[in-house]
C-alpha cells in the first residue's frame, strides 16, 4: 500500500509540473505542496465517507481540490 500511495504521490507531482510547463499553474507554486494538500483533501474525505457513510464528504472534496487548482491558475 505504502509503494503504490508513494507511486501515486509521484504522479501528481509530475502532473502538476506538466501543468506548469502549459502555464496552467504558475512556476513558482510548490508541487509538493498542491500534492501534499490534495492528497489530504482526498483522505480526508475517504475517512468521512468511510465512517460516517457521508457521501457529501467526497463532493466537498472534488470541490475543494477544484478550487485549489484554480488559485493556482495564472
Amino acid at each position: 500500500i505504502q509503494e503504490f500511495h508513494a507511486e501515486w504521490l509521484a504522479m501528481v507531482v509530475d502532473l502538476i509540473r506538466e501543468a506548469q510547463e502549459r502555464g496552467d499553474i504558475p512556476v513558482d507554486a510548490d508541487p509538493e505542496q498542491i500534492t501534499f494538500e490534495i492528497d489530504s483533501l482526498m483522505l480526508g474525505a475517504n475517512a468521512a465517507f468511510l465512517l460516517f457513510a457521508d457521501r457529501e464528504a467526497l463532493e466537498r472534496a472534488r470541490r475543494a481540490v477544484r478550487d485549489r487548482l484554480e488559485v493556482r491558475r495564472p
